[in-house]
């Protein structure tokens, strides 16, 4: 994907013109949003990737906070636009072996105002 040369300011840049250009071109109604950004891990993409993809820890006021921050090794950051491995199927696991997944977090986005059913399964 890159050269390695850039910093992370401009590997912030590659990564948003990636998920620009994904609903720019319709790719995101043709083919569904982008569920997962991968990176090697090296220094430039690893700060560049925490800055873009975990800007916004879930709120203490949130429904979803009191039983979320309980589960140990789950991030409560996020970032705008992005989902994370919470929404597929597999899910992800946890340090103490439990799994959360998209059906895990349906029953747990039903406590919020204005989302039921569709509402919840359409993102």
């Amino acid at each position: 994907m890159s050269c390695k040369c850039e910093d992370s300011e401009k590997m912030i840049a590659i990564f948003t013109l990636v998920r620009d250009r994904w609903k720019e071109t319709g790719a995101e109604e043709r083919l569904g949003p982008i569920f997962s950004f991968a990176t090697d891990g090296d220094s430039t993409c690893r700060p560049a990737g925490h800055q873009l993809f975990l800007k916004t820890e879930l709120s203490v006021t949130s429904k979803l906070y009191g039983t979320l921050s309980h589960m140990q090794g789950l991030n409560l950051a996020t970032g705008e636009g992005w989902c994370t491995l919470l929404r597929n199927r597999k899910g992800m696991k946890l340090v103490n072996g439990h799994t959360v997944n998209s059906a895990v977090l349906a029953c747990y986005l039903a406590w919020l105002p204005d989302h039921v059913g569709t509402s919840i399964t359409a993102f």
